[in-house]
């Protein structure tokens, strides 16, 4: 199972992602091949459009991905709503494989 905290207050927004979903063999599993393209997506986005790399705490390695930045207005705050709603998506249709903690103040 893939298992998603994601996180945002006043001073932080970000994500931990561990795991895989073992919905199908290696190579032929949506459910981690879905998780994979949102999260690199956002990833990317932060870095290309809005040029955070260097702002960025990103941890990538098989399995899990760990990323965090400072809350830095209405732009980073919408890839990580528009992130969070694909991930919702991807639960209710797969729920047995995928798990979204939403941890807010």
């Amino acid at each position: 199972m893939i298992k998603i905290v994601a996180f945002r207050n006043k001073e932080r927004i970000g994500f931990e992602i561990k795991g895989h979903a073992d919905y199908d063999d290696h190579g032929h599993d949506i459910v981690c091949a879905a998780v994979s393209i949102l999260s690199h997506t956002i990833y990317r986005s932060l870095v290309v459009n809005l040029d955070l790399e260097n702002e960025l705490d990103v941890e990538v390695k098989d399995g899990f991905m760990n990323l965090s930045l400072a809350r830095r207005g209405k732009d980073v705050d919408l890839l990580f709503d528009t992130f969070i709603e694909g991930i919702r998506s991807l639960e209710e249709g797969y729920g047995d494989f995928i798990k979204l903690t939403l941890e807010e103040e």
